[in-house]
């Protein structure tokens, strides 16, 4: 477990190319995403995929334009990711029509793009989070690194995991989520056998998003390492 002191950070990434789309599905639904492509992006170079599911809320159009704007892009800018965040469309991430839109919008973009199929990290904030252990739990074939931040683990991390790294990154003051919960759940998957790391962080409450920058990007020497499994 590490624990890891805060200081602000104020950064987006530079000269990115931020894209926002809406992709109607075969379900007839139409999903609405941000897309941010790296700098220097050129289409005949390959990259890794970054998935980045959003908070609650109400969800207006394009709501995880700042979700990828103010925290992803700052915090995983040197990973040289696409990173798609759609909107949810429905009600969270662990419901059936918003899994079922998110696996068929990967399979779009890998279509669409050259993207490392080994390269896939799925990460999200509280709501997201939710849905990060979700669908690295129900598809740990698809994802080469998960990371939920300030999210709820007991439901989704009830099973054993496998195939699929997870780094958590969790705040001692959290409220909402109690650190003591995701402390066991932590340990039982260890102890299990789970390739997971947990990371602790001080003085930060659970809507503090802007104090999670710093940890997420953190995790990139993690990230890449476990690529090296793949």
């Amino acid at each position: 477990m590490l624990f890891f002191a805060l200081s602000p950070i104020d950064s987006a990434q530079e000269n990115s190319t931020l894209l926002l789309k809406i992709k109607e599905l075969q379900s007839g639904l139409k999903l609405r995403y941000t897309l941010a492509l790296p700098p220097l992006y050129s289409p005949e170079k390959s990259y890794p995929l970054v998935v980045a599911l959003h908070y609650g809320g109400k969800v207006t159009p394009f709501y995880s334009k700042d979700f990828v704007t103010a925290f992803v892009e700052p915090a995983l800018k040197n990973l040289e990711a696409i990173i798609v965040a759609p909107d949810c469309p429905f009600s969270g991430w662990t419901n059936p029509i918003s899994e079922s839109a998110l696996l068929e919008l990967i399979l779009l973009l890998m279509g669409e793009y050259k993207i490392n199929p080994d390269r896939l990290v799925i990460t999200g904030y509280s709501l997201g989070g939710a849905g990060t252990w979700y669908l690295a739990t129900r598809h740990p074939h698809l994802f080469s690194a998960a990371i939920p931040i300030s999210a709820p683990v007991e439901e989704a991390a009830a099973g054993v995991l496998e195939h699929v790294p997870v780094h958590i990154i969790h705040s001692e003051q959290d409220k909402i989520y109690p650190i003591q919960d995701v402390k066991r759940v932590y340990q039982e998957l260890k102890d299990s056998g789970a390739e997971i790391e947990l990371m602790i962080v001080t003085h930060a409450e659970h809507d503090q998003l802007g104090k999670f920058i710093i940890p997420l990007k953190a995790t990139i020497p993690w990230i890449k390492k476990m690529w090296e499994y793949r």
